[in-house]
C-alpha cells in the first residue's frame, strides 16, 4: 500500500530557519527593551500552575567546564579558577532567595535538574549549598515520585561526590556519553573510554 507524502510549503517556510534553543524559556526572541521589571511577577501570578497550586520544577544552570567539548552549543565557561565558580554560586543563592518570594510555600519542588556546563564540576560544598537553599526558600518534595537529576561528567567524579549527590537528594544522574569510538572522542575533545563509564561506582537509585 503506497501513500503520497505531502509537504506544507508554508509550514516549511515558517520553521525552516534557525530558532532559539529549546532549553531557553521564555526564548530569547521574547525578550525586548520594553519588558517591564514587574513582568516576572505578573507571569508567575497569572500562570496556570499558580491557579491550580501545582508543584514546581527548578532548573539550575552551572556553566563551568574544565575543558571544552567541541560539539557543545550550551552556555558554558571554561575555567580552572575555582574562585570564579564560588562567585557564581553566591549569585545563584541570592537569585533563589529573590525568586522564592513570588511563589507559595505550598508548591514544593518535585522536579529539579542541574544542567550545564558540567554540574558535577561543582564542589560538594557548593552543590549542597544550592540544594539546601532551594529547600529552605521553596521546599523540596519528599514524595517517592520526585525527580531530582544532575548531569555528570564521568571523567571528574568519584564515589565521594556521587554519594554526596545521593545525600543531597538526587535520584537520577545522566552520564555524558557521545560516542565510544576513540577517533570520535579525540575529534570532539572528550576522551573517556568505555571502561571509565562502566566502572563508575553508582550509589544512586536510577541511572540513565
Amino acid at each position: 500500500m503506497s501513500s503520497t507524502l505531502r509537504l506544507d510549503a508554508q509550514l516549511i517556510r515558517r520553521y525552516g530557519g534557525e530558532g532559539p534553543r529549546y532549553t531557553s524559556y521564555p526564548t530569547a526572541m521574547q525578550f525586548h527593551g520594553a519588558l517591564a521589571p514587574e513582568a516576572y511577577a505578573v507571569a508567575v501570578r497569572d500562570s496556570a500552575g499558580a491557579h491550580s497550586n501545582q508543584p514546581l520544577s527548578a532548573y539550575v544552570h552551572i556553566p563551568f567546564c574544565i575543558s571544552p567539548c567541541l560539539y557543545c552549543a550550551c552556555n558554558k565557561i571554561i575555567t580552572h579558577k575555582l574562585d570564579r565558580i564560588d562567585s557564581y554560586v553566591q549569585r545563584v543563592l541570592k537569585e533563589i532567595a529573590l525568586r522564592a518570594g513570588h511563589f507559595s510555600r505550598s508548591r514544593a519542588i518535585d522536579q529539579m535538574h542541574f544542567g550545564g556546563g558540567t554540574p558535577s564540576y561543582l564542589s560538594i560544598k557548593s552543590l549542597t549549598a544550592i540544594v539546601g537553599s532551594l529547600d529552605v526558600h521553596f521546599g523540596l518534595s519528599q514524595d517517592a515520585t520526585r525527580d531530582f537529576s544532575i548531569e555528570v561528567d564521568p571523567r571528574g567524579v568519584d564515589f565521594a561526590k556521587l554519594n554526596a549527590m545521593t545525600h543531597a537528594g538526587f535520584n537520577r544522574i545522566s552520564f555524558g556519553v557521545q560516542d565510544f569510538d576513540l577517533g570520535v572522542q579525540r575529534a570532539i575533545n572528550r576522551v573517556q573510554p568505555f571502561e571509565l563509564v562502566e566502572n563508575q561506582d553508582q550509589p544512586l537509585s536510577r541511572v540513565v
